[in-house]
C-alpha cells in the first residue's frame, strides 16, 4: 500500500530509505502501473507476469493455476534456485505458499509461527535475519519479503536495515535487490471513507485513479548506475525484466515486456488495471496511453460508465470528460485490448 510519492497524510507515502536507496544506488521506476490494487491479485499477477484479469472466474475460487500459468518462483525452482518468502499476513502466506513454498521452522524467530495471523515488520525482518545467517549462500537464492507499509512509523528504518543487513552479509554486490509495492492508496483528495467503502462491498481497491494504482520500483543488480524514468512501465514486466538481467529461461506464457530494453520507451504502450476478476461485478477497469485515461465502471447488472481523462490537464483526475470523441486513439487500444481478452 505504498504510493509512488511521499506524503504526510497518512502512513502510505514511499518510505524516506526507498527514495534515498532509488537516488543513491538504484534505477528508480517512478510510474509502475499496478496490474489490480488489490494484494492477492497483485501479487500473483507479478509472479505470472499475467494481466490481473485473466488470471481466476472470481476471488472466491481463486487458486494458482500450475498448467496455464508459468510463475516466476516455480520457474527459479527449476533453475536450482532455493525460494523463501516472508508474507507478512496468514491468508496471503496459505494462499502463496504454493509459489514460495512453507519456510522451514529453522527460519522462524522465536515466538513467531502461521498461526498468528499478522506478522508486524519486525517479524518479517528477524525472519530475514535467520536467512541471511542460516542460508546456503553458495547456492543460488530468492527471498521474497512481503512488509506491510502501514501502521508502522518505523517501516523506514525497517528497510534501511534490511538492505543494511545485505551489505553486512557481503552479498548486496552478487545480487539484484527488487523493492516494489503492490498497490498505492486512495490519496486524500478522494474523500473516500473505508467503512462506507466496506458496507457497498469494497476495499480500497474500489478506486483505480492513479495515487491507487500507480508504485514505486527500484532495483539495484551488479554494474548498475544510478537513474530515474518517470515513463510508465507496468508490474507484469517485472519477471520479464528480470529474467533478462538474471540470464534466466523467460517463459513463453508471460505477457510482459524488458522494460531495462532501451526500446521499451519508444512504445506507446496500454497499462491495464483490474479491481476484480473476469467473472465478477460489480468490477471497474482503468486504461492508461500515453497522457490519457479512461475509467470503466461496471455495475452488478454489466451495465457501463465510462470516465475519461487528460492526465497532462488533469494530473490529479479532478475532472472527469464524459465524451470520448478526444480519445479516439485510445478507444481504439481499448477496443483492441478487450477482442485480445474475449478471445
Amino acid at each position: 500500500s505504498a504510493r509512488n510519492y511521499k506524503t504526510t497524510q497518512d502512513d502510505r507515502g514511499l518510505p524516506e530509505s526507498v527514495l534515498n536507496f532509488a537516488l543513491k544506488e538504484s534505477l528508480f521506476y517512478k510510474n509502475v502501473v499496478t496490474s489490480s490494487p488489490s494484494t492477492i491479485q497483485s501479487v500473483s499477477s507479478i509472479m505470472s507476469s499475467t494481466p490481473c484479469c485473466l488470471l481466476a472466474r472470481s476471488y472466491n475460487n481463486y487458486k494458482l493455476n500450475f498448467d496455464e500459468f508459468d510463475y516466476f518462483p516455480n520457474e527459479l525452482k527449476k533453475s536450482g534456485y532455493k525460494i523463501y518468502g516472508a508474507i507478512y499476513f496468514k491468508h496471503g502466506r496459505e494462499v502463496m505458499s504454493d509459489i514460495f513454498g512453507i519456510m522451514e521452522k529453522k527460519f522462524y524467530p522465536k515466538n513467531l509461527s502461521h498461526r498468528k495471523n499478522v506478522w508486524n515488520n519486525n517479524d518479517v525482518y528477524n525472519m530475514f535475519c535467520n536467512i541471511i545467517d542460516k542460508n546456503d549462500w553458495t547456492k543460488p537464492t530468492m527471498t521474497y519479503l512481503h512488509y506491510n507499509v502501514r501502521v508502522d512509523k518505523n517501516i523506514s528504518e525497517i528497510i534501511d536495515n534490511t538492505l543494511g543487513k545485505i551489505k553486512k552479509s557481503g552479498l548486496m554486490e552478487n545480487s539484484v535487490i527488487l523493492i516494489n509495492s503492490d498497490h498505492g492508496y486512495p490519496d486524500k483528495i478522494r474523500g473516500w471513507d473505508s467503512i462506507s467503502a466496506k458496507k457497498r462491498g469494497w476495499g480500497h481497491d474500489e478506486q483505480l485513479f492513479n495515487d491507487n494504482i500507480l508504485t514505486p520500483l527500484v532495483i539495484k543488480y551488479p554494474g548498475c548506475v544510478s537513474k530515474k524514468y518517470t515513463m510508465k512501465v507496468s508490474t507484469i514486466d517485472i519477471v520479464p525484466s528480470l529474467c533478462e538481467l538474471m540470464n534466466v529461461k523467460k517463459s513463453s506464457k508471460y505477457y510482459g515486456e524488458n522494460f531495462l530494453n532501451p526500446d521499451y520507451k519508444l512504445k506507446s504502450k496500454l497499462f491495464r488495471t483490474d479491481n476484480r476478476y473476469v467473472g465478477q461485478l460489480p468490477a471497474n477497469t482503468s486504461y492508461i496511453k500515453d497522457d490519457k485515461k479512461c475509467i470503466v465502471y461496471k455495475n452488478n447488472k454489466g451495465n457501463e460508465k465510462s470516465e475519461f481523462y487528460d492526465l497532462l490537464k488533469d494530473p490529479k483526475e479532478l475532472r472527469p470528460i464524459l465524451d470520448s470523441s478526444n480519445f479516439t486513439s485510445l478507444t481504439k487500444a481499448i477496443n483492441k485490448n478487450n477482442n485480445q481478452f474475449i478471445k
